[in-house]
């Protein structure tokens, strides 16, 4: 278990709600709720776990994107460094070669914290292991396709490559196995679906799965207690999980059923 920030989804809410509501003259409360993109399979799976949410709350949603800015930032920059971490655990005490690390937008703080987290948790796990390039792959799956290209160049022996979301280990694990580098494991952070889908299929190692559905679920839960008047943590435990072909194949975490 892990301290969260809902993804700006329940400060806003709670901050909007009343003056929408009261705005429209709505049957039910009307919560609003700021994404910062919805063009990212990371925040659909959110918004789709708020309108689960909504539902059982007996409330309607008005669902915009934007920036959310700094404060997220911030605020989830302990979150990801935990993130990074737990990928970093899947190498062993006697791996040893070099490793690609593969970041998010250059100066992002979930990308850097995701990043740092990795390789702080690399050189306790497996000291064997030694990372080459941290580079920005700009959330891109085929710019970091170039990336993985361009270390395999340099580099035939890699043994892992990290990267800070699933879009970027997709295109990684792909331009791995173009260059017959089908023994290179890669690892992507979010659980997506298409994450998912080359997990099964034997090709991206896996991915460390912050749940969003269960973020968007529990986001539009803590805002209707705040506007109830109880009193809502800054920050709430969600798990995650490191999703596995095995992992998934068994079936048997009950969390499971968040991933979407």
């Amino acid at each position: 278990m892990i301290k969260n920030w809902i993804s700006g989804a329940s400060i806003t809410a709670i901050a909007l709600a009343h003056l929408v509501s009261g705005a429209l003259a709505a049957d039910k409360p009307v919560y609003a709720v700021l994404m910062k993109t919805l063009s990212n399979q990371f925040f659909i799976a959110a918004a789709k776990g708020i309108d689960e949410g909504a539902k059982e709350a007996e409330v309607d949603i008005i669902l915009a994107a934007g920036e959310t800015g700094q404060m997220e930032g911030r605020r989830r920059s302990r979150l990801s460094h935990r993130f990074g971490q737990r990928s970093g655990r899947r190498d062993g005490k006697d791996a040893n070669g070099p490793v690609l690390v593969i970041e998010g937008l250059s100066g992002d703080v979930t990308s850097q914290k995701r990043a740092l987290g990795f390789v702080a948790e690399l050189k306790k796990q497996a000291p064997g292991l030694d990372v080459v390039a941290s580079l920005p792959g700009d959330w891109d799956s085929l710019k970091a396709a170039d990336i993985a290209n361009d270390t395999l160049q340099r580099n035939p022996d890699l043994s892992a490559i990290f990267c800070a979301n699933d879009d970027m280990a997709l295109g990684a694990v792909e331009a791995a196995r173009s260059a017959g580098k089908d023994k290179v494991i890669v690892i992507g952070v979010d659980g997506t679906q298409s994450a998912l889908k080359s997990i099964r299929a034997g090709r991206l190692n896996a991915s460390v799965a912050q749940l969003p559905y269960l973020m968007g679920i529990r986001a539009i839960e803590d805002t209707k207690r705040a506007l109830a008047g109880e009193k809502v943590p800054e920050f709430v435990d969600v798990p995650t999980l490191v999703l596995t072909r095995d992992a998934i194949e068994a079936n048997k975490e009950p969390m499971l059923q968040y991933v979407k």
